[in-house]
């Protein structure tokens, strides 16, 4: 089995895990493979459009704070770089990774 490769962390801070984690949908059948996908790209979007509102209340501020807006690009840069690579949606357990990784994760 190769190795799973791992993802470039978010930065620390501006994430926390959920109280109440969502459910996930994990399976071993492969039938389930565009379930699986279709749940990972969900939940990488949610980090990613809750990221951005996130950046536009700062910015909206009136002393917007710098390092807070770098974070949250950053947290959108490396979100969307991991929805375009396709070795993330190759293989039912890196899904499976993400999902467990990134499902109770909210941005604050």
């Amino acid at each position: 089995m190769r190795k799973i490769r791992r993802h470039t962390p978010l930065p620390v801070g501006l994430t926390r895990r959920r109280q109440d984690t969502p459910n996930v949908f994990l399976s071993s059948s492969s039938l389930d493979w565009y379930k699986l996908t279709e749940n990972t790209r969900h939940v990488l979007n949610n980090i990613m459009t809750s990221s951005a509102k996130k950046q536009l209340e700062e910015s909206m501020k009136d002393n917007p704070d710098q390092e807070k807006l770098d974070g949250y690009r950053s947290i959108s840069l490396i979100v969307s770089e991991m929805t375009r690579d396709s070795k993330n949606f190759e293989s039912k357990e890196r899904m499976q990774e993400i999902l467990e990784e990134y499902a109770p994760l909210e941005v604050i």
